[in-house]
């Protein structure tokens, strides 16, 4: 038989089983059972032939198996080609569609166990056992292929899965039809004619039965429950006909020697062939992103079958090329012949387990050791990262230490091992001394262990990039560690060098050859480097990170440092840009910037009258604080704020557009502190607090133009670096839960963990009391922060919501019940303020809103992100000429507060302050994109709304408005990441 022909035969087996794997696959949009008509029946007709097509094929592979000898190095070759192509599809996957998954990898190099490629493994399982079943007395094949047959006869006809045996193509399923080819590899039947009439008639009926099944399904149950129940690889039938098939094919005959030479190829094509194609077949990357998706757009059944074929006949070209390749790079390389050595030296019984395993150890202790104490060392480096035996990564839910670091964060635990493995083989390439960097990776890790435990003391906050590059402070950093530090890290560099030296001595490892140093340099710096780009989305590396379980968490780095460990935490803030740098900036560019907003600001200043440094400016964040009727789908019964929206129809008023669902509260903080925009930033910047501001030269922000300024957050001051950001900003105190200025009148509602907006609003009285004025506080309150399913409120059922889209009623009434006490203590507020005589005017606004919405983002997503506000000032403000808004106030972002209270205040502006007013009253707000989730993950670029709120696209804009949002974009750049010429120029003040 030529090669050519025996190919195409192994080629048209390979495609019959490639298509009945994909056609019927229930994930796969080719065929569904949604019919009752002829189209149907036809289908059901074709399935039966596709299903005896692929019995037989499984039972001559059966047959051909028990003529393989049983070698380890087929077995093991086996598994490193479903290896091969599970790794591969790993990586196109992750360079092609930016997509990965840590447990797609584990399938990949751990295909069987996991039971990733069902076809292949009952291959490579089928031909360890069929040369045992092949060995077997007849009489005990007659008693195994009888006891085969009735376990499908009873699953057939009680249509059930008995024996767990699943729809067909898993392994048990495939497994059991190969063993009844190779059970009867050697029986001869006399009479080839009376088989295939046999074959003939069980066919011709079973294909019936199987086309009128979706009629008998309606008419019994009134659906297609049982439409499928003939045309099934387990039927009975089905597999009696390709039993009757594969024994006629096994007597003399022209077609039965082509077969039987395919059978008998003492090369195994067939064997390899089949196992690459339905390796690469059941690969998830294929059958989703190509097979399903394309198949999905063809309403023609004929083009979805051309698709299909033509497909099947790529992927065995695909998996014969591949194993050729492998084949070939093997030999060249000489990797095939130390496989064969390494193989032959398996043992192949249980009494030769034992001493291989000492050979093992003894050729392998040093390799073992060193991952092993690089894991221990991973293990110790993220519990230290915690105070205490319990983690609380979420509020409300909190867990013991250890067994969250092995058990909930194993993949970063998996990547902090192989840095610091990484980082142990360098040092031995370098200097070929295996105890010497044994021990100073040990020393490198304890040493950063330390670091970050002195820091967390201070600061609450692991060690960053910045202050790595802060050496002119290292002098002053040292003089904060206690002596008696110093002297124990002394003692324990000079023990760790005695037992190094010791060991060296003692047990020398072999030196690492030149191309073995090469590659662990390359492959270290190819891994450490990789972190310059863990931030950019939609890279590979950065799909790596992520499917991982990287959480960056820049808003709370302590957390991060905890579920990431200290050295992955410290690498996600390597990769951090903060803004493209706009075009045309210069110093001279910027002086005329300088130049022209101190001529809009004398404009502006013509009709002010008021020193906005001699006001009383509170900037209110309400926690989550928004109406949730105004969600699309949600509706109460009663109206949560009645006090508020009085507030709001009397004053101004209007909507807010956050940059953030469901959090980021930071982030509008900083926007409203400072006046810039988060969509300016680069998509490396998601959170400015933790990322910017305390390595920032100068940081400037609205407080700073008064005389006294003071933060208040009834909650841990930790979070966001709140600490060393209103430090850097220059707030004179910054009272929170432990601090020096103790938060008093601290009161809770209902069951809630949180302080009530209640404690909060009295707080602030308390200095406003004080006297005086020029005073800014930026209050950032916490009732209505989540979660929502914790039942704090009794009574929420008050407001009966009703819902859309899958989103809990329960939550949002617990959610309304929280906005009913804010809407109280905001109301109780404000008269309190009236009755002050010194000028207070207070801006609130929802920072978010909650994420307990299941809107589409795509559709709602401009309403899921609309917070209410209003600005409010007292009597004493009123009779200084404070007046309320008109213009512009329908649609805001927090980036405008500054520029509008400085206009309610009636109060003159410095030439920053024009700018801002310019940007908030002659351009459409400018948020990031609401058709996103954009909660401290990565900022998109500026969408653009109007003050009827549509969306406006940039290239609608004039040229006036876009020139003046170039301008707003350089200044950004200057303050944030340029050379910071406005503060030096006069812009500012």
């Amino acid at each position: 038989m030529s090669k050519t022909l025996r190919r195409t035969l192994i080629g048209l087996a390979s495609i019959l089983l490639v298509m009945n794997l994909w056609m019927w696959d229930g994930r796969l949009p080719f065929v569904g059972y949604q019919e009752n008509n002829v189209h149907l029946m036809i289908l059901q007709l074709i399935h039966v032939i596709l299903i005896v097509s692929e019995l037989l094929i499984l039972m001559l592979l059966g047959k051909m198996m028990t003529r393989l000898r049983l070698a380890k190095v087929r077995v093991v070759s086996s598994w490193l080609l479903m290896v091969t192509i599970g790794i591969l599809a790993v990586l196109l996957d992750l360079f092609w569609k930016k997509s990965f998954q840590f447990s797609s990898l584990l399938d990949a190099v751990m295909p069987i166990t996991r039971n990733a490629m069902p076809l292949a493994t009952a291959f490579v399982l089928g031909g360890i056992s069929s040369r045992w079943l092949a060995d077997l007395k007849l009489n005990q094949r007659m008693g195994l292929i009888l006891a085969l047959l009735l376990l499908f006869l009873t699953m057939t006809v009680y249509n059930r899965d008995l024996w767990g045996l699943g729809g067909g193509n898993t392994i048990l399923s495939t497994l059991l039809i190969l063993s009844l080819g190779a059970l009867t590899a050697e029986w001869r039947p006399q009479s080839k004619r009376r088989l295939l009439l046999a074959a003939g008639g069980l066919l011709a009926a079973t294909g019936v039965m199987a086309m009128i099944m979706p009629k008998i399904s309606i008419m019994l149950h009134n659906d297609m429950s049982t439409a499928s129940r003939i045309a099934s690889l387990n039927n009975f039938c089905l597999i009696i006909v390709a039993l009757l098939l594969n024994l006629a094919l096994s007597m003399p005959g022209r077609l039965a020697d082509q077969v039987e030479s395919v059978v008998s190829d003492r090369h195994n094509e067939a064997y390899w062939i089949t196992l690459g194609t339905v390796a690469i077949a059941q690969q998830p990357l294929l059958e989703q992103h190509f097979i399903g998706l394309a198949a999905g757009h063809f309403e023609n059944l004929i083009a979805k079958m051309g698709l299909l074929l033509a497909s099947a006949v790529i992927v065995i070209i695909a998996g014969g090329l591949l194993r050729w390749v492998g084949k070939w790079l093997l030999e060249r390389t000489g990797l095939m012949r130390r496989l064969n050595n390494w193989i032959a030296t398996l043992p192949t019984s249980l009494g030769q387990c034992w001493p291989w395993l000492k050979q093992w150890w003894q050729r392998n202790w040093s390799t073992v050791l060193l991952w092993g104490s690089c894991y221990v060392l991973a293990v110790v480096s993220f519990i230290l990262m915690n105070s205490g035996w319990q983690l609380a990564p979420n509020t409300g839910s909190s867990y013991n230490v250890f067994l969250y670091t092995v058990f909930a964060c194993q993949n970063m635990l998996l990547l902090t091992t192989i840095l610091y493995g990484l980082i142990a083989k360098t040092l031995q390439a370098l200097f070929n001394r295996y105890w010497a960097a044994l021990g100073t990776t040990t020393a490198l890790v304890m040493l950063m262990i330390v670091a970050n435990r002195i820091k967390i003391a201070a600061r609450n906050e692991p060690i960053l990039p910045s202050e790595v590059r802060m050496y002119q402070a290292y002098g002053s950093l040292f003089k904060m560690v206690k002596g008696w530090i110093w002297v124990v890290a002394a003692i324990v560099v000079l023990l760790l060098v005695m037992i190094v030296v010791r060991l060296e001595k003692r047990y020398p490892v072999a030196k690492i050859k030149l191309p073995a140093k090469i590659g662990w340099l390359v492959v270290t710096v190819m891994a450490f480097g990789s972190s310059l780009f863990w931030n950019n989305q939609g890279s590979a590396v950065n799909a790596f990170m992520t499917g991982m379980g990287d959480q960056a968490m820049f808003y709370n780095q302590l957390t991060g440092a905890r579920i990431n460990g200290p050295l992955i935490q410290f690498m996600n803030n390597l990769d951090v840009k903060v803004m493209n740098q706009p075009n045309g900036y210069s110093k001279a560019k910027m002086a005329a910037i300088a130049k022209r907003y101190q001529k809009e600001a004398r404009r502006i200043n013509q009709t002010r009258q008021n020193d906005l440094s001699k006001q009383n400016i509170i900037f209110n964040l309400s926690e989550s604080f928004s109406d949730p009727r105004r969600v699309p789908g949600i509706k109460l019964a009663h109206d949560p704020m009645p006090n508020i929206e009085r507030l709001k129809k009397n004053n101004t008023s209007g909507l807010m557009i956050s940059s953030g669902y469901g959090g980021g509260t930071a982030n509008m903080e900083y926007m409203t502190l400072t006046g810039l925009a988060l969509c300016n930033f680069s998509p490396t910047l998601p959170t400015p607090y933790t990322q910017l501001v305390p390595f920032q030269n100068q940081a400037w922000s609205i407080n700073q133009l008064f005389k006294t300024s003071m933060a208040i957050h009834p909650y841990v001051g930790v979070f966001y670096s709140r600490i060393a950001v209103y430090q850097k900003f220059g707030f004179d105190r910054f009272m929170y839960l432990g601090s020096k200025y103790s938060i008093k009148h601290q009161s809770q509602i209902g069951r809630s963990q949180y302080l009530s907006d209640a404690t909060s609003y009295a707080n602030t009285l308390d200095q406003l009391k004080r006297g005086g004025n020029g005073l800014f506080v930026n209050l950032v309150t916490m009732q209505n922060h989540f979660p929502y399913d914790q039942h704090y409120y009794d009574g929420a059922d008050y407001y009966h919501a009703s819902a859309k889209n899958g989103t809990s009623t329960d939550q949002v009434e617990q959610f309304a019940m929280g906005v009913h006490y804010t809407d109280q203590a905001v109301a109780k507020f404000i008269k309190q303020i009236d009755r002050l005589n010194q000028p207070v005017t207070v801006v609130f606004y929802g920072d978010h809103l909650p994420g307990i919405y299941q809107n589409d983002m795509a559709k709602d997503g401009l309403k899921m992100h609309e917070t209410d506000y209003f600005i409010y000032s007292n009597r004493a403000a009123r009779k200084q000429g404070a007046k309320n808004l008109t213009k512009s106030t329908g649609y805001v972002v927090p980036n405008d507060f500054i520029a509008m209270a400085a206009a309610q205040t009636n109060s003159k502006v410095t030439p920053y302050l024009a700018l801002l007013t310019d940007v908030w009253q002659k351009l459409p707000v400018a948020a990031m994109d609401t058709s996103q989730s954009t909660t401290n993950i990565y900022n998109s670029t500026a969408q653009f709304i109007n003050q009827q709120g549509k969306v406006v696209a940039k290239a609608k804009l004039t040229k006036k408005q876009r020139q003046l949002w170039h301008d707003y974009q350089l200044v950004q750049y200057d303050l944030t990441t340029g050379h910071q010429y406005l503060l030096k120029n006069g812009l500012m003040k």
